[in-house]
């Protein structure tokens, strides 16, 4: 009678232990858009002692078990024994509209990842830095910084950038921040200072910090941190400006735009809520309405805005666009700007009644913003380069679908729960925690200034 018993124990054995080595994931495409190639980023717990090396972590599709997805992985934190406790995954999938697609996550010791093929490759100078993601070329310029206004497009997917594939204009205006008495301070004016937050073969995410200088002083430093996705024509390119100016608790602002030019000569095509064919800009006033050259047109604008010339064309737009108002877009001759604090008329904002004043209002007064020393604030810009002419129904998608990132739901098998290892945030926790911690984890890394 023991026989049975101890063969059932061994098949238990078995079944917890290859539970262990292998997990499932999900994503779920939740915007109903589809997506191509799009980047996955997501942290994902684990126990204490289940995992030592973020090498021995290999990515499956459910259907195909034997065939490897292109994985980066990154060691967020550690247990006191040193196993790792926090991954951070990097991948690209396609998904139609609300579609599921399921993963496993293969893990130990005995698992070996494959290098992935054509990786970022980035070059470091003593001027400046460069990136090719084998789609886009990038130069950052340490004496010149006018965000992404070197950037080449392999149009005829040659491996090469040629010098007609050069998207945008050096002279690109940039960062621009004016103060109510007139006085303009830029980004390239000042020295610009390059780490290298994450380099992995399919997105790295460098650290760019400086200063908005003018020729007597500064007004407000910066940080932006510049994500870049192999094989893809995006750029994710988040901007933080920092109150540190000292010598007044409040300190007033104007205007703070970014500004691209296109390379290249003209003739020129822009697309801002339709086609335009003269200089137009579209100000989202709060969060009921937006204005196009200072006339009422919708609630809700799509948040960006395109370009087209010889060389190629340039789509930017802010997530969460029309949320974070007031905020602008800009087109005109080749040229497109975005209003990270767009200017606005005196009385715009003013005589609201008090609780609307101070939880909306209280920053917005005659025709300026004030903002307290130490004051931080972030913005999500995203750009995209185009080979061929804008397609607004395909930038519209893509954009919208900014808004909804693709995130990973590790969904641990009842095999795992049932031998008390669904403990991958801590120990002791249910699954259902451990999945609500694996959503909220997501790119810890940039979450400091």
């Amino acid at each position: 009678m023991r026989r049975p018993a101890v063969a059932i124990l061994a098949l238990s054995l078995c079944s917890t232990a290859f539970a262990a080595n292998r997990f499932p994931l999900v994503v779920t495409e939740p915007a109903g858009i589809a997506r191509h190639q799009s980047p996955v980023t997501s942290g994902i717990p684990f126990a204490r002692g289940e995992l030592r090396s973020a090498d021995s972590v290999a990515l499956v599709a459910s259907e195909s078990p034997g065939m490897q997805i292109p994985l980066q992985t990154e060691i967020l934190s550690r247990w006191p024994d040193g196993s790792v406790k926090w991954l951070l995954l990097d991948f690209q999938i396609n998904l139609k509209p609300n579609q599921t697609s399921r993963f496993f996550l293969n893990y130990g010791a005995d698992v070996t990842r494959r290098p992935v093929s054509n990786p970022i490759v980035i070059t470091d100078g003593y001027e400046g830095m460069t990136v090719d993601s084998r789609r886009l070329r990038l130069h950052l310029d340490r004496k010149n910084f006018r965000p992404l206004n070197a950037v080449w497009l392999d149009r005829n997917s040659d491996g090469r950038y040629d010098k007609n594939e050069r998207i945008t204009d050096a002279d690109s205006p940039g960062l621009v921040l004016t103060t109510p008495s007139g006085r303009s301070f830029s980004a390239h004016t000042s020295a610009m200072h390059i780490t290298r937050e994450q380099q992995g073969p399919l997105r790295a995410c460098l650290r760019l910090h400086g200063s908005h200088r003018d020729a007597d002083g500064s007004f407000f430093r910066y940080v932006v941190r510049l994500h870049i996705f192999r094989g893809l024509p995006d750029i994710r390119f988040d901007y933080t400006f920092v109150n540190d100016h000292t010598p007044k608790t409040m300190s007033s602002v104007d205007r703070l735009t970014c500004r691209w030019k296109l390379a290249g000569d003209g003739p020129f095509i822009h697309h801002l809520e339709g086609p335009r064919k003269k200089s137009t800009r579209l100000f989202q006033v709060d969060d009921r309405q937006y204005h196009i050259d200072g006339e009422p047109e919708g609630r809700h604008a799509a948040g960006w805005a395109a370009a087209w010339g010889a060389n190629g064309g340039l789509a930017v737009g802010v997530r969460h666009f029309w949320q974070n108002w007031p905020k602008s877009l800009s087109v005109d001759d080749g040229q497109l700007g975005i209003g990270i604090l767009p200017q606005f008329a005196k009385g715009t904002y003013d005589g609201r009644p008090i609780r609307e004043e101070a939880k909306l209002y209280y920053y917005l007064r005659d025709g300026a913003y004030s903002f307290k020393l130490g004051v931080a604030k972030t913005h999500e810009v995203w750009a995209r380069f185009l080979g061929q002419p804008p397609k607004p129904e395909q930038l519209d998608a893509h954009f919208r679908g900014l808004g909804q990132r693709l995130l990973v739901d590790a969904r641990l098998c009842e095999a795992q729960a049932g031998a008390g290892r669904v403990t991958r945030g801590a120990q002791g926790g249910s699954a259902e925690r451990a999945r609500e911690s694996s959503r909220q984890r997501v790119e810890p890394r940039c979450e400091h200034i």
